[in-house]
């Protein structure tokens, strides 16, 4: 079934050299992107406490999501599904192994962050929304299978969850980190 929706999805890749572009780009570049919004949506104005708050957590989300990924690679070794015949790369390979995606703990991540905190509904759509795009593109163009992407969404989900709890709006370590962040 992996293999099937993988190659469901990947299957357009290298049809539409237009569409190709825009994924590309979302694969490559997305989190940053995300990565970037938020640092100015928390951090340029006068952006209010609870919204540099949930950008100081997103941020510890998305550090402990990849961290926990890098402890899992030392255990999983799965081979890229280009490299097992199930999908047309179209970007630049990449050495390390296929489970879980970075890429979606990353953009998921933030998203989680974003929804449970509720500050700001129009951008928690919006950075949801990005994040669903990049793990799509992450299938389309080829890098991971379904089942990498899912894994990703998993420890996403988990770091969220981890940081947003250990670290409350309300508590000491938010008040001594919120005179320098």
């Amino acid at each position: 079934m992996d293999n099937v929706l993988t190659q469901w999805i990947n299957a357009a890749a290298g049809q539409n050299e237009i569409f190709d572009a825009v994924m590309r780009t979302i694969a490559n570049h997305g989190v940053t992107l995300m990565i970037i919004l938020v640092a100015g949506l928390c951090w340029l104005g006068s952006p209010a406490p609870d919204m540099r708050h949930t950008g100081r957590v997103a941020g510890g989300a998305l550090v402990l999501g990849l961290c926990m990924a890098e402890l899992m690679l030392l255990f999983i070794h799965r081979q890229k599904p280009y490299d097992a015949g199930i999908s047309h790369l179209i970007i630049s390979p990449t050495p390390d192994g296929s489970f879980p995606s970075d890429y979606a703990i990353a953009a998921t991540s933030i998203a989680f962050i974003f929804l449970f905190n509720r500050v700001a509904p129009v951008w928690t759509t919006i950075l949801g929304a990005m994040a669903v795009l990049i793990c799509l593109s992450r299938i389309y163009v080829g890098m991971h299978y379904v089942s990498d992407v899912l894994g990703g969404v998993a420890v996403g989900l988990l770091a969220a969850l981890i940081v947003n709890w250990a670290y409350p709006h309300d508590s000491e370590l938010e008040r001594r980190l919120s005179k320098w962040l």
